[in-house]
């Protein structure tokens, strides 16, 4: 990479089973690829492009070839687009960039080394080659290409963070304002720690987290999203103006930390995956002490709320889901999901007399099935929590609720936690089995094995 960040020179060598083309995933890599020279060997032929495929037609094991990408210095998509220059920092997806080697239909492992400018820092979501002499050499292919992925190049603080023998590489990168480096560490370290609370350890063995200070938006962050390719990763696009009592109050770093807890779950089926991440972002904050239990109740029933107002008879929560881009029907699907999801937890300690959970459920995938390389269906990950908790409770609530174009119906879980809703506030009972009930769920965390 040059010192501008916008020049990449590639050198790619081909050891053991030739690819049959490189290949580019993203329908923009092909404008940014400069020529492609074949090995010096045969004079630096060019090797031709077509569409998204360098063709390696002729070479043979050993041999290299050259290329080169030009990145613009101005991208268009904004910070929530896969290419973005914030001060003298590029964050670009791999998919725009690196073009993967291919044979057959079957992607091949690779190492990637990359070289950056001194004073630059680099943050990468791949696992680090242990063989490899250079600190920035890494290994790919365990993961489908495919997946989205955020590589940073810029000047910026990095930070280790161990927790409970999982390792986060934290990267904030230089902002105007300057960010408060050792607060925002804390603070990621304690949601980290938080999480860690549901079972004992944290889902993942380790991870990328990116901090990217915008400046701008009028809450602590603004942006936060989980990708996994090459490995899972946690993006938060943070306002650094803010106080960090703003910061430690907001629920978006526990939402995204919570996605760690399921494996990467196609694209149709939101709400799972979404309603999952805004349950535990409200009993993961009352676990760890940020909110109390009742304001934690209060943020779930809210949610709820704006879930069955945002809901509309003729519409399925799967046709929502399928279009919640474009229908922007975030609400519905969102909170029926956190909704379900309160389901599967009452129910489950109420079967097994509470020895189950939701938060034991999700322990049993973790040991069975994190980190995943490959995707999930719905379906299949709720049939393996059942599995994993020999009930049905997971596929029953798939059952119910996936195709019902209703939001569900809360109103005999709530008689058995003891809320009701009085006018715009929720009335608590006060003692017995809802309140203890209320209280489990809320203090959350399981025995660890």
């Amino acid at each position: 990479m040059d010192q501008a960040l916008e020049h990449f020179q590639v050198r790619a060598c081909l050891d053991g089973p030739l690819p049959d083309a490189l290949v580019a995933h993203a329908p923009d890599a092909r404008s940014y690829l400069e020529q492609v020279a074949g090995p010096r060997s045969t004079g630096g032929k060019l090797l031709p492009v077509r569409g998204n495929r360098i063709r390696l037609d002729g070479l043979v094991p050993g041999d290299c070839l050259e290329y080169a990408v030009s990145l613009p210095r101005s991208f268009h998509g904004g910070w929530r687009s896969g290419a973005h220059r914030v001060g003298d920092s590029l964050i670009v997806s791999p998919l725009l960039w690196l073009w993967y080697p291919y044979r057959g239909n079957a992607q091949q492992p690779f190492r990637l080394t990359l070289q950056i400018p001194e004073g630059m820092q680099l943050s990468v979501p791949w696992p680090r080659a242990k063989d490899a002499a250079e600190s920035s050499s890494y290994r790919l292919g365990a993961r489908p290409y495919e997946w989205q992925a955020l590589v940073a190049f810029g000047p910026a603080s990095q930070e280790a963070v161990t927790v409970n023998g999982a390792t986060l590489r934290i990267t904030l990168l230089a902002g105007a304002p300057a960010a408060d480096q050792a607060a925002l560490t804390d603070w990621i370290r304690q949601g980290a720690e938080a999480l860690t609370m549901l079972y004992g350890r944290f889902p993942v063995p380790e991870a990328q987290v990116l901090v990217v200070p915008i400046g701008q938006g009028d809450e602590p962050v603004p942006w936060g999203q989980v990708t996994r390719g090459g490995g899972d990763a946690v993006h938060l696009f943070i306002d650094q103006r803010q106080p960090m009592t703003a910061f430690r109050r907001d629920w978006t770093l526990m939402h995204e930390l919570s996605h760690l807890l399921h494996p990467m779950i196609d694209n149709h089926t939101p709400w799972l995956n979404e309603g999952l991440a805004s349950y535990y972002q409200n009993v993961l904050r009352a676990s760890s002490g940020v909110v109390s239990p009742e304001q934690a109740w209060e943020e779930l029933d809210a949610g709820f709320q704006r879930g069955r107002q945002d809901s509309q008879p003729e519409q399925s929560l799967a046709e929502v889901g399928e279009n919640m881009r474009s229908n922007r029907r975030f609400m519905r699907v969102y909170w029926s999901g956190a909704a379900i999801m309160l389901m599967a937890d009452t129910e489950l300690r109420a079967r097994s007399g509470g020895r189950q959970s939701l938060a034991s459920a999700l322990q049993a995938f973790r040991e069975c099935c994190l980190p995943s390389d490959r995707g999930w269906s719905a379906l299949e990950f709720l049939r393996q929590l059942d599995r994993l908790t020999e009930s049905d409770v997971f596929t029953g609530l798939y059952a119910r609720y996936a195709y019902s174009s209703q939001f569900p119906d809360l109103r005999a879980i709530y008689s058995q936690l003891g809320l009701r809703r009085e006018g715009t506030g929720l009335h608590f009972a006060g003692e017995g089995s809802a309140a203890r009930l209320r209280a489990e769920i809320m203090q959350s965390a399981t025995r660890p094995n």
